[in-house]
């Protein structure tokens, strides 16, 4: 098993550990945490795995390739929408109390990676066309 595959691993079982036992010490339901917690490890290694990935066919990995820089375009205009996307949810917290915070995280999450992912592809079918 590789370093970062036990990494993972250790984080997956102590984010349900910890879920396990906050829903013990509180005696609440263990099902939201674990899907939040979990949610998110899958969501952060899917993206991990996507980018190994892409690095590897194309060019983004090397430093002065115009696909590092589409990159680079593309992932700062998402942390752009995250930060206008954050004090809503924010928001939609104060405001709906009943609104799970951990599946506004989630889905937050989700939407920034899909918007890096269609700013790239958007990038590199404008610079290719140049």
């Amino acid at each position: 098993m590789s370093k970062e595959a036990f990494a993972w691993f250790t984080a997956f079982v102590i984010v349900g550990a910890y879920a396990v036992w906050s829903s013990v010490h509180d005696n609440i339901d263990a099902a939201p945490a674990l899907v939040a917690g979990w949610g998110i490890l899958v969501i952060g290694r899917m993206a991990r795995i996507f980018k190994v990935r892409r690095d590897r066919t194309t060019a983004a990995g090397e430093e002065d390739s115009l696909e590092r820089k589409v990159l680079t375009e593309a992932q700062a205009g998402a942390f752009r929408d995250l930060l206008v996307a954050l004090p809503l949810a924010l928001l939609l917290g104060v405001v709906s109390p009943r609104a799970s915070l951990a599946v506004v995280a989630i889905v937050l999450l989700a939407l920034v990676l899909i918007d890096c992912a269609c700013r790239y592809f958007v990038g590199v079918r404008r610079a290719a066309s140049l």
